[in-house]
């Protein structure tokens, strides 16, 4: 038995049991982001040697109002990442028919219901539970993004042109098929849910949602684009349009009374606790940018049917236009800017 124990394969040491450590917070604070465990892999992991369908198709699943991509499921294994995503799709969903913030730190739990389950047999059935904006959510969804390598914009020499042509073809091959083993499994249409769920109020889970958008339609994956735009038509979600504009609202601008209290501040000695404020200016910046490039992306390479659905969305009861939102805060940003001109373009020095 001593033998056996010391020749058995560990738990741990098995690479589709990875994931159990992201629910470990102390395998998490001292181990996992201490060590450079691969957490890009983590998806890899999860589902090995499955080649995948360049034309994601979506179908609905009628009592939750879930879409997820259309598969194959004659004589077919459970899919970890695919069931992992429907539940998140469920914790979405059961958020907006509740009506409930799930932007919230605290936990809440809502049960999983399948279709054609029984509503005698509800309260004596054991289900798995979700957790709303819980950190498994967070930290699955930065995971998923790091799965998705992002080609970096880096400029290219001109003795190399040939060779990176040909690296280049390469990149967008693999991104394209990393891109296509989170769509095809709804991680797209997730991002969609999440966004519509949060209100229009900025947190983590929106920025990780955001993030990993980013990632799936880098590129300008007209597939993707397509499955989102689907989505959108055919549940017609206006939160997500509501949810847009108000997240547009709510980013900021220079302050230039802000900036004169802070230069006051700080030559009294007390500028870093101003500079930790919420309020500080532009504190946002990355959330900013990443909230704008995931709606540049959805319209990538001339992307005229979403660039006028984001426009107008014929057959809402509510048409909430986006490009004048986006125009609204640039010209607000532009205001602040020219502020800041015309106080300091007096002055011989800064």
């Amino acid at each position: 038995m001593a033998i056996s124990l010391i020749t058995a394969s560990h738990l741990y040491r098995v690479e589709r049991h990875r994931g159990i450590n992201f629910f470990l917070p102390a395998f998490s604070c001292l181990w996992l982001q201490e060590e450079d465990v691969g957490q890009d892999k983590l998806i890899a992991d999860l589902v090995p040697g499955e080649e995948e369908d360049d034309t994601p198709r979506v179908e609905m699943v009628t009592e939750e109002g879930v879409l997820i991509p259309e598969e194959n499921r004659e004589n077919e294994c459970p899919d970890p990442l695919k069931q992992l995503i429907r539940c998140f799709q469920r914790a979405a969903t059961s958020e907006e028919s509740q009506a409930q913030p799930i932007h919230d730190d605290s936990f809440q739990f809502w049960p999983i219901r399948y279709p054609g389950d029984d509503p005698i047999l509800e309260k004596s059935r054991v289900r798995p539970f979700v957790m709303l904006n819980s950190p498994p959510y967070i930290r699955f969804a930065d995971v998923m993004a790091q799965s998705i390598h992002i080609e970096e914009e880096d400029g290219d020499d001109g003795d190399d042109v040939e060779i990176d042509q040909a690296q280049k073809e390469e990149q967008s091959q693999a991104l394209r098929a990393e891109q296509g083993v989170l769509a095809d499994r709804g991680a797209a249409i997730m991002c969609l849910m999440y966004l519509s769920a949060s209100n229009g109020e900025p947190n983590d889970m929106v920025a990780k949602t955001l993030e990993l958008g980013i990632h799936l339609l880098s590129g300008g994956n007209v597939d993707i684009q397509r499955m989102l735009i689907e989505y959108l038509q055919l549940k017609k979600d206006v939160r997500f349009f509501t949810s847009m504009a108000g997240l547009m609202n709510k980013c900021s601008v220079l302050n230039l009374e802000m900036f004169e209290r802070q230069i006051k501040a700080e030559g009294l000695g007390m500028g870093a606790e101003l500079a930790a404020g919420d309020n500080q200016n532009l504190n946002d910046a990355d959330f900013t940018c990443s909230l704008f490039r995931f709606l540049q992306l959805t319209c990538e390479g001339h992307n005229l049917d979403f660039q006028n659905y984001l426009r107008t969305q014929p057959g809402h009861t509510t048409s909430v236009n986006l490009i004048n939102c986006t125009v609204d805060y640039l010209l607000r940003l532009q205001e602040s800017v020219m502020d800041f001109y015309w106080h300091y373009s007096s002055k011989r020095s800064l």
